[in-house]
């Protein structure tokens, strides 16, 4: 049963690449399944993994719910900071901050008492993530950023540096802005992770790094291809920043910012801008 658990899992995690509609016949298959074999531990897996492919959707108050539903049930401590990390970061795309920080607080703590490393990194991030998106004011944890390029991670080398990018950034304090920014799309692009690389190296150039007008024409031709709106609209308002043109599509993508983010978010900074600042930048002539 352990091992049937797994594979199940492993389906989840490979349904970030697929259509809508192979994820939802995924979605019946596993509540069957768990249907078939209702002990504590199933339970738990499969509200983890229904939360995991409703924050796929971006439906994170629902992702939100699973996750902490699945926290609940879960008896392994390991597994337990996990949903509520899960959790944690569904609450933090929501910009329900302090609930994020209440959170990720209790799981900072539980993973440094069993010493788990990288779930104390993670929620050191979602801390840090919080408090910047709702604009208390921060200066760069460089302590926080040299911990964890020994974690062994690198999407949350990249996650930490970015977001003390953005602190630095918005103290003014460029030249640490432009180094923290460059080492997360290193990392990121390391990875394969191409949008959060580029939305990187993007604050890098608007930090004040000397634009080659190659790159920056190449960044902002392929943001406009980015799937996630979001990522793509602080992009290219960033690059805007570094002095590129913002193309012929800024209505439409604008358009789409206002029907996926309620007016009362606008303001929520996202991983660098709050979408207000977005939809500023693509009105600007």
């Amino acid at each position: 049963l352990e091992l049937e658990r797994c594979r199940q899992a492993r389906r989840v995690l490979a349904a970030r690449g697929c259509s809508e509609e192979r994820v939802s016949v995924l979605e019946r298959e596993l509540g069957l399944w768990a249907e078939r074999h209702p002990t504590r531990r199933v339970r738990a897996s499969h509200a983890e993994w229904r939360g995991l492919l409703a924050y796929r959707r971006d439906r994170y108050a629902e992702a939100a719910e699973y996750q902490a539903h699945a926290a609940s049930l879960c008896v392994p401590l390991g597994a337990r900071l996990s949903t509520m990390l899960n959790g944690a970061s569904a609450l933090l795309e929501a910009s329900r901050f302090d609930e994020v920080i209440e959170t990720a607080s209790h799981a900072r703590d539980l993973a440094a008492a069993c010493r788990h490393t990288l779930y104390e990194t993670r929620a050191e991030w979602l801390l840090r993530a919080a408090a910047y998106r709702r604009a208390d004011p921060l200066a760069p944890d460089m302590e926080l950023v040299e911990a964890t390029a020994f974690v062994g991670a690198r999407n949350m080398e990249a996650l930490v540096g970015l977001n003390e990018a953005a602190v630095a950034w918005r103290r003014g304090e460029l030249p640490r802005a432009r180094e923290l920014a460059n080492h997360a799309a290193q990392c990121w692009s390391a990875a394969g992770k191409v949008w959060a690389g580029l939305l990187a190296r993007s604050l890098a150039l608007a930090s004040g790094e000397t634009p080659d007008p190659d790159e920056l024409e190449d960044i902002a031709q392929r943001a406009w291809h980015c799937p996630n709106d979001d990522i793509a609209g602080q992009t290219i308002a960033l690059l805007r920043g570094a002095g590129a043109q913002q193309g012929s599509h800024r209505a439409e993508l604008a358009d789409r910012l206002r029907r996926a983010f309620p007016s009362e978010t606008r303001s929520d900074r996202r991983e660098v801008l709050s979408i207000a600042e977005v939809l500023d930048a693509l009105r600007a002539d």
